[in-house]
């Protein structure tokens, strides 16, 4: 969590950690105990800082007495230090991963800081869907008793860019009584509140679970004692359940999952995770350790499978697409002059490919849609346009409208491992591919999808598509997408786990 509202003082450091320079707001309340700011405060949560007179100490919280049915306590987690005038204050960053409704927006609210209360002023945001209401689960409660439950532990939180993790968590949902999502975020809230459940889809609520633990299971593995109180938890919530099976999506929640009471295990391979930077390499021991506690092994990709050995069943379970987010896709509609590129711009991203081929065509424009994580090496071409984060639906729109789309990724071992959930996507709204070659060449087959590697061969492939027009080819794509259905993913695994035919023999 990044403090949002404050810039860096001359003095940048403190502990190791920056030194901000407060709000001017703040000049009028020296006197106050503690000082409350609040970055974000939504359907996903609220996110602030808190900056007390003096160091808090190490299992302080923050008591919010207002905005829910209940008290929601706030870990804090150190982030620097705040100057105003002649004081230096501690700052203190809190993540609470309940949604707020929009009644409960835009007022103030009670917060409590050792003993101290003041009201604290919530900011409003606009929200394009009522935010679901929160349910708390007290010890002793058993919501799921007597019904068939599936719990997916995510790499994501639910309201991040749409993937696999949430794709398949509803293409899942209809085979059982309820589903229960957590993410990352879900672990940000402090022990010794109550768990908190909210509807996020139809079947499928996300979980806030108690958690002492600050780690970032990518960074740093769960401590067993923090594990085992974070499973304890979960199998309260699953006390009595007639079912209680786990999709586990990433390998840092194995020491969760190691003390958990699951019906069935499935681990859902997604990447090469020894090949990113930023995860620790010690958490393919994790990986390992999943696998050989699977009832079933999956993968978006047969290389990630044949690396699993065979330790328990596998199945291939491509990506895919939805079908009702991609309904207004028309092969007939007149398409403008636009290539493409949907999803995360990171180290894999070419940035060097997509300048040479904007630079070449002037007239086409370039849409990057997603999250920019790796800056371009240098100025962009004119032609060239960030969009940013994109919500789904409108992402969606997006790719309907134009006439091409790239998958412009450098050839690495982690991308020689992807299936990329943006190449169904593209094919299902009727867009021609260009893409580098760490796709499987199997791709290349396929009449639409160019892969090539030259900078010129690149450029080329992008104009010949886009001005090709072709309603003949956009129907070809779009039918072939049909059987890659996120609901036919899911289809497909429920029978690799109920043993009947094998998942995934051959791309959608």
């Amino acid at each position: 969590m990044k403090a949002s509202g404050l810039s860096r003082s001359r003095d940048s450091e403190a502990g190791g950690l920056p030194v901000h320079r407060a709000p001017r707001r703040f000049l009028l309340s020296l006197w106050k105990p503690f000082w409350v700011h609040i970055d974000r405060c939504d359907a996903s949560g609220v996110v602030g800082w808190v900056a007390p007179l003096k160091a808090l100490p190490a299992d302080e919280t923050l008591s919010v007495l207002d905005g829910w049915a209940a008290p929601v306590k706030a870990r804090l987690k150190p982030g620097g230090a705040l100057r105003a005038a002649w004081q230096t204050r501690p700052l203190y960053r809190f993540h609470i991963p309940i949604p707020v409704a929009a009644a409960a927006q835009g007022r103030p609210w009670r917060m409590s800081l050792g003993g101290q209360e003041q009201r604290v002023s919530m900011p409003g945001a606009p929200q394009d869907a009522p935010a679901p209401e929160a349910r708390f689960v007290r010890g002793g409660e058993r919501p799921f008793a007597g019904k068939r439950v599936l719990v997916v532990l995510s790499s994501i939180d639910w309201n991040f860019r749409r993937q696999r993790q949430q794709q398949l968590a509803q293409g899942l949902a209809p085979a059982y009584d309820h589903v229960l999502y957590l993410g990352p975020g879900s672990l940000d809230h402090a022990a010794g509140n109550p768990a908190a459940l909210f509807d996020v889809a139809d079947g499928i609520a996300a979980v806030a679970l108690p958690s002492a633990s600050t780690a970032d299971m990518a960074v740093e593995r769960v401590p067993a004692d923090d594990a085992r109180q974070m499973a304890e938890q979960l199998n309260g919530l699953l006390d009595g359940a007639a079912q209680a099976d786990v999709l586990c999506m990433f390998p840092g929640w194995q020491p969760i999952v190691a003390a958990l009471k699951p019906g069935r295990l499935v681990y859902d391979i997604l990447d090469d995770h020894g090949s990113f930077d930023h995860i620790r390499q010690d958490i393919l021991d994790e990986e390992q350790a999943l696998i050989g506690q699977a009832d079933l092994v999956t993968s978006p990709h047969k290389g990630l499978l044949e690396r699993a050995g065979h330790a328990a069943a596998q199945a291939l379970v491509p990506n895919g697409f939805d079908p009702a987010a991609l309904s207004a896709a028309d092969a007939d509609h007149p398409r403008a002059a636009r290539a493409v590129y949907l999803g995360a711009i990171e180290s894999w991203f070419d940035w060097p490919q997509v300048i040479k081929a904007a630079e070449a065509l002037p007239a086409i424009a370039f849409e990057i849609m997603g999250r920019v994580d790796v800056s371009p090496p240098g100025p962009l071409p004119a032609n060239v346009v960030l969009k940013g984060e994109v919500p789904h639906a409108m992402a969606m729109g997006h790719l309907c409208d134009a006439s091409v789309a790239l998958i412009p990724f450098r050839v690495t071992p982690l991308t020689r491992m992807v299936d990329p959930v943006k190449l169904y996507e593209y094919m299902a709204a009727g867009l021609p591919v260009v893409a580098t070659p760490f796709l499987d060449a199997s791709w290349g087959q396929v009449e639409g999808v160019d892969i090539e590697g030259q900078s010129d061969r690149f450029a080329a492939a992008v104009k010949r598509l886009a001005d090709a027009a072709d309603p003949a080819l956009r129907k070809a794509l779009m039918h072939r997408a049909q059987t890659a259905s996120w609901a036919a993913r899911a289809g497909a695994l429920l029978d690799a786990l109920e043993g009947g035919a094998p998942a995934g023999q051959s791309r959608g």
